[in-house]
């Protein structure tokens, strides 16, 4: 900016002083004319319209990096949260700066999908630095009871409270305390059994493992009975000391790949997509958006965002686009591994 102005006024004396010159000669008039004040003026104009101009890119460039570092530190934000508390927050849709939530049937369900952050509860800035506020959406499911609580369901990292819900998909493996979402017959480690005792031939050898010998023959094969696999499945599994968080397990889907809007999306992820429509991240269990320069627009009235991609961050929708330029959207997420890792990292799960 310095140099610019330097430049810029060197050049106006330059001009002025071709102005003042005489048409016969080098000396110069004592005074101005009209028409190099009106020079003058013209070029003092211009040169303030440019340092206007160039000071408010400049802001504007200053406030895009601003909300680029807060970022992270929401995101730190919602970590913490969940490491103290076992669950992520639910949106705040009343404006207190509080999670909304609500009681159905004993389970505690988010009331709304969708929301504002909830600023108090995670001690990150209420408003972004154009002055709007944070939108938030949670997976779809955290609104329902059946889902909220249930280890097999995604939206069991935000379950607060509340019996555990026990689905068809879920096994228990309880020699090593583990739950699995698809089964555990293949997975479960076998007991070791007992060794059955060899039959007299009256039929009275019995097998440690509750095998009854039918005759002598047969007797020392009871003790097989031990070797069966433990997976325990439906009804067999007791989860009735189970009403706090965590709801999520190692085992919570998705394991892998589970876009949204795919068939595979039985969980109700968010995605994020790049300028191109390609795929950048799924499985998202929260989506924090601001919207940027224009955000006042967005809140009003999401259709009116300035670009297809900035109407798709506010559309209230399973999918989430990157933007660009001045009015560019700022994103965080939380993906299903980033989660578990969180209660991995605290002992919560193992």
């Amino acid at each position: 900016m310095g140099r610019w102005y330097v430049r810029k006024m060197d050049e106006m004396a330059m001009i002025l002083k071709v102005f003042r010159a005489r048409k016969h000669g080098l000396s110069y008039s004592k005074g101005f004319s009209l028409i190099e004040v009106a020079l003058a003026l013209l070029l003092l104009g211009v040169f303030f319209i440019g340092t206007m101009v160039s000071q408010g890119e400049l802001r504007a460039v200053d406030k895009r990096k601003q909300q680029a570092a807060i970022m992270p530190v929401i995101h730190q934000a919602m970590v913490t949260y969940l490491k103290v508390n076992h669950h992520l927050p639910c949106p705040d849709t009343d404006g207190d700066g509080r999670e909304n939530r609500k009681i159905s049937s004993g389970v505690s369900v988010c009331r709304k999908r969708s929301g504002t952050l909830p600023y108090l509860e995670l001690s990150t800035p209420e408003k972004d630095v154009w002055g709007n506020a944070y939108y938030y959406q949670v997976n779809a499911r955290a609104e329902n009871k059946k889902y909220v609580n249930d280890m097999c369901q995604t939206a069991s990292v935000f379950g607060q409270q509340g019996g555990m819900t026990v689905s068809n998909d879920l096994g228990y493996c309880p020699s090593v305390h583990i739950y699995y979402c698809n089964g555990c017959e293949s997975v479960c480690p076998v007991l070791p059994g007992g060794t059955g005792s060899t039959g007299n031939g009256n039929g009275n050898g019995n097998g440690n493992g509750n095998g009854n010998g039918g005759n002598g023959g047969n007797g020392g094969n009871g003790g097989n009975g031990g070797n069966n696999s433990v997976c325990q499945t439906g009804n067999q599994i007791d989860l009735s000391a189970i009403s706090t968080p965590p709801y999520m397990q190692l085992g919570t889907p998705p394991v892998g790949v589970d876009k949204a809007g795919d068939v595979t999306n039985s969980h109700k992820n968010l995605w994020l997509k790049d300028l191109s429509g390609n795929e950048v991240d799924n499985a998202l269990v929260y989506v924090t958006v601001t919207f940027g320069a224009d955000g006042a627009i967005t809140w009003n009235k999401c259709q009116d965002a300035a670009s297809t991609n900035q109407r798709e961050n506010c559309d209230g929708d399973e999918l989430f686009s990157e933007t660009q330029g001045d009015n560019q959207d700022f994103l965080d997420s939380m993906t299903v591994l980033q989660a578990k890792q969180a209660l991995i990292d605290i002992g919560a799960i193992k």
